[in-house]
């Protein structure tokens, strides 16, 4: 159901980008191409969300906390 692709999609997205940004150096990450990046990948989860009201609510807070934390990860 839908609490399952949501934490399929978390573990995907958090490896994704920890994969991207182990094979970074690190004086060229960009804070802002991440920044970037990350909203892109917001809009897309929202726009492909077809989840009841309530659970959609519920995705995109535990979406947006992923996000920040994959965004604390590529900074440190």
């Amino acid at each position: 159901g839908c609490l399952e692709r949501l934490r399929n999609s978390r573990d995907r997205l958090l490896n994704r980008y920890r994969q991207a940004g182990g094979n970074m150096p690190r004086r060229a990450q960009n804070p802002l191409l991440v920044q970037e990046v990350m909203e892109e990948e917001w809009s897309a989860l929202r726009a492909r969300d077809s989840c009841p009201e309530a659970l959609t609510q519920l995705e995109e807070l535990l979406d947006l906390a992923v996000l920040e934390e994959i965004q604390q990860e590529l900074a440190d």
